[in-house]
């Protein structure tokens, strides 16, 4: 499928391309290397083999992207998720590469932006989207306070402490000290993106949470299944009872 990409702009071949990166899914898959969409009240529907992707960009701009996806994979996916102790309210992370790390959660909210599909549906960055994008092009990802990112590890203390690395949920919208905010799950936690950079003071003092540019971050630590997301989904279960 020829058309314009939506990283480099120009127009060309486009790949099939992943939203919320395929490595993210792989803990979901079965036995047959296959994973279903959960709908409120259903079983499992619409098998597939790879996770969700559309005609987004172009080889070139997907091997840009690649670059953050594998950086991100190196650090969280080839070594032990972080160890969570039952009663810890969280855990503090080190040994990142700041900007890439960064660029690889602020990439997945601008590729969610762009979507079609009903589990990226909320995700609207108005004048935002082209200021991200640049990042995303450029490699800088800011200071520390611009565009925050928190994550909240899913732990099963039934478990444990276990963390749930099996689980996406729709990206869900809300507003936080006058800041219009997103928060989905992946990669064993709920991450939420505070779309500003012009934080205020409330903003500011959460980004102390956020990925800071000496490769440290604080994870907060939450029960699974009291994460936003998931909430969400089993409140709509209930409803579909």
């Amino acid at each position: 499928m020829t058309g314009t990409c939506k990283l480099c702009k120009n127009s060309k071949k486009l790949c099939q391309s992943h939203v919320v990166p395929e490595q993210c899914y792989r803990p979901l898959y079965d036995e047959k290397h296959r994973l279903g969409e959960l709908r409120p009240g259903r079983e499992p529907t619409a098998w597939m083999q790879k996770g969700i992707r559309e005609y987004l960009f172009c080889a070139d701009c997907e091997d840009r992207l690649n670059v953050y996806e594998s950086a991100f994979a190196d650090y969280w996916f080839k070594r032990p998720l972080p160890c969570v102790p039952v009663d810890a309210e969280g855990v503090r992370i080190n040994g990142f590469d700041y900007a890439a790390f960064k660029l690889f959660h602020l990439s997945i909210l601008w590729r969610a932006s762009f979507s079609k599909h009903a589990l990226f549906r909320a995700v609207s960055l108005g004048r935002y989207q082209e200021k991200m994008r640049d990042m995303i092009w450029s490699g800088g990802a800011g200071p520390e306070e611009h565009f925050p990112i928190i994550g909240v590890l899913l732990v099963d203390r039934e478990d444990g402490g276990a963390i749930r690395n099996d689980l996406i949920t729709p990206f869900m919208p809300a507003k936080l000290y006058n800041c219009y905010v997103y928060s989905a799950c992946y990669a064993g936690c709920e991450w939420l993106w505070f779309v500003t950079d012009h934080p205020n003071h409330e903003v500011e003092k959460l980004a102390a949470f956020s990925p800071r540019q000496d490769g440290t971050m604080l994870l907060r630590a939450r029960r699974w299944k009291e994460s936003l997301g998931v909430r969400g989904f089993l409140d709509r279960a209930r409803k579909h009872r």
